[in-house]
């Protein structure tokens, strides 16, 4: 009995092309609502925290505190734009998880979704400080 490998292989070949045009087709980036929402989101927050910069903290007398401790105090003073860090940081992270989203949108539909939650988190947890140190600024 002689099995005849090549006609399996380009029907297999088929079937797996068949299967990942599919899935590239049906899982666009920014149509998955999950996508979206992150994206939109870590914009929105990134947006926030360029106006509570540029709004709040650099209206303060300089120096401003930059980082507070609870235990040991102020331990970072600093002028206004010294704050413009954090939503800079905020931004290229964003661009920078944007990128690796639509570099593994046809690999792996979880890793796409958990990196642009991580965006997402990562400017709340900007803005979150910035009212901290608004807090910790004002007379």
């Amino acid at each position: 009995m002689v099995v005849n490998f090549s006609n399996f292989k380009k029907s297999f070949s088929k079937l797996k092309l068949q299967g990942k045009s599919k899935l590239i087709k049906k899982e666009n980036f920014l149509t998955n609502r999950a996508n979206r929402f992150f994206v939109v989101l870590g914009i929105v927050f990134n947006l926030v925290a360029w106006l509570l910069v540029s709004v709040k903290l650099m209206s303060f007398p300089e120096p401003i505190i930059l980082h507070y401790n609870a235990y040991f105090g102020i331990d970072l003073v600093g002028s206004g734009k010294e704050a413009l860090l954090l939503p800079i940081a905020g931004l290229i992270v964003l661009i920078l998880n944007y990128s690796l989203g639509v570099i593994f949108k046809g690999k792996d539909v979880l890793i796409v979704k958990i990196v642009l939650a991580t965006s997402f988190l990562f400017n709340l947890i900007i803005d979150i400080a910035l009212m901290a140190l608004i807090s910790v600024n004002q007379v």
